[in-house]
């Protein structure tokens, strides 16, 4: 979270981000799934769709931590469903 740096800490964070694709990659997908997370107007059914659509992407990138997390939440928003 960026609130949780000065400036000079985000500037190195930049750096080494910059520096490094993956990891680029899974801060921007933690970003986005931060936006679903906040998304308190969303009914259950949007939300389940936004992190549908999420694990695809996360699927996508081919960095085996995002897949096994994509498979986590994907396995959490069926049983959402089923209670739905």
């Amino acid at each position: 979270d960026k609130s949780l740096v000065d400036n000079e800490q985000y500037q190195q964070l930049s750096q080494v981000m910059h520096q490094h694709s993956a990891l680029t990659c899974v801060y921007e997908l933690r970003e986005k799934l931060v936006h679903i997370w906040s998304q308190t107007h969303a009914s259950s059914k949007e939300l389940i769709e936004a992190l549908h659509n999420w694990c695809k992407e996360a699927e996508s990138t081919n960095i085996q931590a995002l897949k096994d997390f994509s498979a986590y939440l994907q396995g959490y928003s069926l049983k959402q469903e089923l209670r739905d």
